[in-house]
């Protein structure tokens, strides 16, 4: 009973790592490159929803992936941009999208957040897109580790 029972953690832990960002943790802002402006894209690290990674797009080109406890920085042209994000797998893919105008040598923070809700037996769950101000992200980007851009 014993290695069952340690054999199943190992197995749980493993699949907890594998939705986890990995990258180096943040080390600082980085610098606004000239004539550009920059979007964080940031995903606290919670329990549930630790395996689902969403993919990024900036006006529909995909940018990266953002999993459980990770952020990107992304330059982009000054500007009014879409971003979504996208979850799911094989013939079920979610998709949501926002605005944003970011103005040159600027900097915008964009919280990419899972929610869920239990109705009686039923737990439903979606995403979405929350702005965050500077205080609040920074504190937020000393727990997260980089994620991989493409």
């Amino acid at each position: 009973m014993n290695r069952i029972f340690w054999s199943a953690a190992l197995v749980f832990s493993a699949l907890f790592q594998s939705g986890c960002a990995t990258g180096p943790k943040f080390g600082g802002l980085e610098p606004i490159p000239p004539a550009k402006a920059q979007i964080y894209f940031l995903r606290e690290a919670k329990v549930f929803g630790a395996g689902m990674s969403f993919d990024l797009l900036v006006d529909g080109v995909k940018v990266g992936a953002l999993p459980n406890g990770g952020y990107l920085p992304l330059a982009v042209t000054p500007g009014r941009h879409t971003l979504s994000a996208q979850a799911g797998a094989l013939f079920l893919m979610v998709e949501r999208k926002t605005e944003i105008e970011v103005a040159a040598d600027s900097r915008a923070f964009v919280l990419v957040t899972l929610r869920n809700r239990l109705e009686g037996r039923i737990l439903y769950w979606s995403f979405g897109f929350d702005e965050a101000n500077d205080e609040f992200a920074v504190r937020l980007l000393a727990n997260l580790n980089r994620a991989s851009s493409n």
